[in-house]
């Protein structure tokens, strides 16, 4: 009985330990290859026995069997639709075909990687600056679709250089952006998707936009496995709500379309502040973020002969997308560039008076339009003869409106030879409306001396009498004295305008002989006027840092208007 027992464990301990041994070897070759587990497990046929045994140790197999090793991605995180900086989703030109070896993929990559760029896409909520999940859509220049990232607040892509539309998606909020990728470079957006706060979430304003991009560097570089990218999100989301970094600063973005076919295109931006004084500039792009202290701004999109102006809020701890749609600068054959923008509507404003007016003008289509003349308008007070802000209007005997200026002192515009109607309307005096002739290749100054609505009827009465009333001579040889004196001044008026938009810039104006002797100086004025005998003067204007040197000469009698333009 207890040899039969023995025997009986024995012989089972025997077919355990083979079939372990087999089971061992199997999970070896699984290891090498998984077809040699096949042909290991073809040759065997245990008995009914073996089968139990077998069965249980193939469940363990099953258990300890690896994963397939023969691909190992290099960036999980880009696997997940989470790119980072550190490890970027790839994203192949649409002409390249995927090849079967990994040093052929490692070669095509070092070779591309002079024409890619990085470009960072990430999302805020501009109610409390938390980011928001939503479905990035991006497509080439040609509108064909590149890349679709789903359900991300932030990804880091790997683009070809170029030009790229995104499209940011979330329920029923949508952006459109413009985006440029330049070679060897990195880039970063932020979408701010107006989305309704979850219950939890504090309505507290945001940050700056550039301190949540450092903040989300600085925790992504942890994120090198396959999980903890989600809580490095979780953490550059809540440290920007303790960063106070430049509170009065805010985000503007620049893009450049076609009029036709709305096309990315390549301009040159400038931008100003509302008194003249320039702040930054860039040449030669399609789109360009800055960053900018609130307030208003005028922004300047050139391309050629073509121009577009328009005028921009920054807002504190916001972003602002401000498109230009730039016409086609075709080539006029105009001799000058810059007035061809203005020929066009010189040439219709030109043709519009000759049905009107009862001359004959069988001869004039053809001169008109070279033959221009240049109108100087001026408001002052009729008390003091001061400069004050006026809106100006011109129009045509048609009655149609050529052009206006509102809130300037004074105007100056090249129009079509003819007659206009202008009319010159100042808060607190009386409106002043006068008919001018405007003659080819002169120019024509009109000063308006705008009366005060209240004192204006009451002075009428007593300065009257006080004209008619003195009879002696005296009086006369005084006044004729102080006319003597006035024809032997001169006057010289100084203005500095915008080359651009026509307003009036600040600056420091010094009039000086030509020895070096100074005559007469202003601060920080735009329209200066000044009374003096006839001579040869240089006017010296400083404005920002940029000195310009004029002469005028003073003539007897006569008002010199010195108009200076900067750009």
């Amino acid at each position: 009985m207890n040899v039969s027992k023995v025997l009986k464990y024995l012989i089972s301990g025997i077919v355990v330990g083979t079939l372990l041994f087999f089971a061992g070897f199997g999970v070896v070759n699984m290891l090498n290859g998984p077809d040699q587990v096949v042909q290991v497990a073809a040759q065997q046929q245990p008995s009914a026995m073996e089968k139990t045994e077998n069965s249980e140790n193939k469940a363990l197999a099953v258990e300890v069997k690896p994963p397939s090793i023969a691909v190992k991605p290099t960036n999980s995180t880009a696997q997940n639709g989470q790119g980072t900086r550190e490890s970027p989703i790839k994203i192949k030109p649409i002409d390249n075909h995927d090849s079967t070896t990994t040093d052929s993929v490692e070669t095509q990559t070092s070779d591309q990687s002079a024409t890619f760029g990085t470009l960072t896409l990430s999302t805020a909520n501009p109610l409390n600056g938390q980011p928001v999940m939503a479905d990035f859509m991006i497509e080439n220049s040609d509108g064909m679709p590149v890349a679709l990232v789903k359900d991300t607040a932030k990804s880091t892509l790997s683009l070809p250089a170029g030009d790229y539309k995104i499209t940011v998606t979330q329920g029923e909020a949508k952006l459109v952006r413009f985006l440029g990728v330049k070679a060897g470079q990195s880039g970063a957006e932020v979408f701010e998707l107006a989305v309704p706060a979850l219950a939890g979430e504090a309505a507290q304003p945001a940050t700056t936009d550039q301190g949540a991009a450092t903040t989300a560097q600085q925790t992504t570089p942890a994120a090198n496995t396959d999980r903890p990218a989600a809580t490095a999100g979780t953490k550059a989301t809540a440290v920007p709500a303790t960063r106070t970094q430049s509170p009065a600063m805010g985000g503007l973005r620049l893009s450049a379309l076609t009029k036709v076919g709305n096309r990315p295109t390549n301009v040159s931006f400038y931008i100003q502040k509302l008194n003249g004084k320039n702040v930054k500039s860039v040449k030669g792009v399609s789109t360009q973020q800055f960053r900018l202290p609130a307030g208003h701004y005028r922004i300047t999109a050139r391309k050629g002969t073509a121009r577009v102006v328009a005028k921009v809020k920054v807002q504190a701890n916001r972003g602002v997308h401000k498109i230009f749609h730039m016409p086609s600068a075709t080539g006029a054959s105009a001799p000058t560039a810059a007035p061809a923008v203005r020929s066009a509507t010189t040439a219709s404003k030109a043709s519009t008076p000759a049905t009107t007016t009862q001359q004959p003008v069988t001869t004039t289509p053809a001169k008109d339009k070279a033959k221009t003349g240049r109108l100087e308008l001026f408001s002052q007070t009729a008390t003091s003869n001061k400069p004050i802000k006026s809106n100006f209007y011109i129009q045509n005997p048609a009655g149609k409106l050529v052009v206006h200026k509102t809130y300037v002192e004074s105007i100056g515009y090249k129009l079509p030879s003819g007659k206009y109607k202008v009319t010159v309307r100042s808060s607190g005096y009386q409106d002043k409306t006068t008919e001018l002739f405007v003659r080819g290749g002169q120019v024509r100054r009109q000063v308006f001396k705008l009366q005060p609505k209240n004192s204006a009827p009451t002075r009428l009465p007593a300065t009257a009498p006080s004209v008619q009333t003195p009879v002696s001579r005296a009086p006369a040889t005084t006044t004729a004295v102080a006319q003597r004196r006035e024809v032997q001044r001169g006057g010289l008026q100084v203005n500095i305008v915008s080359a651009e938009t026509g307003q009036g810039l600040l600056a420091d104006i010094a009039i000086y002989q030509p020895n070096g002797r100074e005559v007469r100086r202003s601060s920080q004025v735009s329209s200066v006027r000044y009374d003096l005998p006839p001579q040869e003067l240089i006017v010296r204007v400083n404005y920002g840092g940029l000195v310009t040197n004029q002469k005028v000469k003073i003539r007897s009698g006569k008002l010199a208007i010195k108009t200076i333009r900067f750009k």
